[in-house]
Parts: C-alpha cells; structure tokens; sequence
C-alpha cells in the first residue's frame, strides 16, 4: 500500500482509485458513468412536461355563469364553458355541453336558449379539432315568466 496525495492509502495495481476528499472533510460523490445518462431523461426535461399538462389540465375545467334580472321573475343568463380536446376526449366534457349542463343546473323555471356560440368552429372540417383543440362555447337565454299586463 501507499500513501496518496491527500493522506489517505491507496492499493498499487489492484484498478482501485482513492476516493477524492471534499474540502469540507466529507467524501465526493463520483459522477455517474456515461452509459446511465444515456439511458435517463434530465430532470429538466420533465418539468415543462408535467407543468405544461398540469395548465392544460386546469384550464380544461374553466366555465361560468350569470344571470342577469329583467322582472322579479324573469331574466336572461349567459353561461360559458372551455374544454381541452386530446385525441377525442374532452376534458372535463364538451364544451357546449358543459355550457349548456351549467345553465340547466340552475333549475331556473322555463329556461330558453336564444343564442348558442362554438369556436372554433370548422364546419366540415371540424374532425380535425378532435386531435387537439381548446374549444369555447357561449349559451345566451332567458329564463323566467314575463309579467303579464
């Protein structure tokens, strides 16, 4: 055995290298070896990931609704939804539906819708937004009895 550089003893021949001292007294960590990093993902490569899906996540579940009062018994309402479309699957559901589910679920009396809003909206060609797509949808209404003279 021989004595090393930083004091400590190091075995001639047997392929064994010292361990480096850290300045502070404790051992170093060797880096890992090339083979492994080839085969992990950096760590900050999975951080705009989950973030990126996390947003997109919470931004599918976005919806709102107001009424607006006309008469002591009438009115009208809007209501709004956005969903996230990936593959088919709406999250949390379609957005008109998630309009139109928002406005019944007020169990107004004699709810009518006068104006529905969907963008984008492609006609024909609206197979494509089922790949990826964030959709809006807009329900207007009144709801209510008007008074009668």
């Amino acid at each position: 055995m021989l004595v090393g550089p930083s004091g400590g003893q190091a075995m001639v021949g047997a392929g064994l290298r010292e361990p480096k001292a850290h300045p502070a007294g404790r051992l170093r960590k060797a880096p890992p070896s090339v083979s492994s990093t080839a085969v992990t993902r950096p760590r900050t490569a999975r951080r705009p990931l989950a973030s990126a899906l996390l947003a997109l996540l919470l931004f599918g579940a976005c919806a709102s609704l107001t009424f607006d009062r006309t008469t002591e018994g009438a009115g009208t309402f809007k209501s709004s939804a956005v969903s996230f479309t990936l593959l088919g699957m709406h999250f949390p559901s379609g957005a008109m539906m998630s309009a139109r589910a928002n406005a019944s679920d007020s169990t107004l009396p004699n709810l009518e819708v006068n104006r529905e809003v969907l963008r984008p909206y492609f006609g024909r060609l609206d197979f494509l937004l089922n790949i990826l797509s964030v959709r809006y949808a807009r329900v207007e209404g009144t709801w209510g009895f008007p008074p009668t003279d």
